[in-house]
């Protein structure tokens, strides 16, 4: 089921079903930072294959990218690249919303979000993400 809170369209502060099935963090190379995987049906193979193919070649054209059954979203945040993927038909706008939301909740801990912050602070990047994220979908206790 899907419940809103009424609340300022920025804040991420509500409980929606988004389904995403990875977050990931890569640096301008496609080098992977950090990767969580939720709900166990992600494949990192074509994680990789996205961080390859268009991470590191700077074929980031779109957004929005789709490789074999995946779909891949994505931001550039400072110096890394931020982004989420889904085997399932989720809402793009709630995923967009999810990583920008939390690339602040980033920013509120690290100042600036480069691969050197990500690394040195990386408990407290998995624990933001186990705590804003249940199985593949946001919490209500994720204040960004």
């Amino acid at each position: 089921s899907f419940h809103q809170q009424t609340s300022s369209p920025s804040n991420f502060n509500r409980f929606v079903v988004i389904m995403i099935d990875s977050i990931f963090m890569a640096n301008e190379r496609g080098d992977r930072i950090v990767e969580r995987y939720y709900r166990g049906v992600s494949n990192k193979q074509s994680i990789r294959a996205f961080r390859h193919q268009f991470i590191a070649t700077k074929k980031l054209t779109k957004p929005v990218i789709r490789i074999d059954d995946t779909t891949f979203f994505h931001i550039k945040v400072d110096d890394v690249h931020l982004g989420a993927s889904s085997k399932e038909n989720c809402n793009p706008a709630l995923v967009f919303e999810f990583l920008y939301a939390i690339a602040g909740l980033f920013r509120e801990y690290f100042t600036k979000i480069n691969p050197s912050n990500v690394r040195d602070n990386f408990v407290i990047v998995y624990e933001l993400l186990d705590e804003c994220m249940d199985n593949g979908n946001g919490t209500s206790t994720c204040n960004c």
